[in-house]
């Protein structure tokens, strides 16, 4: 699916929307997105805080915690 075909299909479904609507479904999608940041930054906040490395290297605690944790959330959608 190319962009076009989104674009060509968004435009369709956007001639039978009432204004109403339109808005209806932009207010939801902004609370739906606020949710998800409020519930990432509390359940992901800060994720190194609590991390202890075994060494005193330099960028230890940072390669220690990919190794354990490869996919961090918050960076992820960041």
């Amino acid at each position: 699916m190319d962009w076009g075909t989104l674009h060509t299909f968004i435009g369709g479904v956007n001639k039978h929307s009432t204004s109403i609507g339109k808005v209806w479904i932009t207010v939801i999608f902004i609370f739906r997105v606020m949710i998800l940041v409020v519930a990432a930054q509390e359940v992901w906040g800060d994720e190194q805080e609590d991390f202890v490395c075994n060494t005193l290297q330099p960028g230890c605690k940072n390669v220690c915690y990919d190794h354990f944790f490869p996919v961090s959330h918050i960076r992820l959608w960041a």
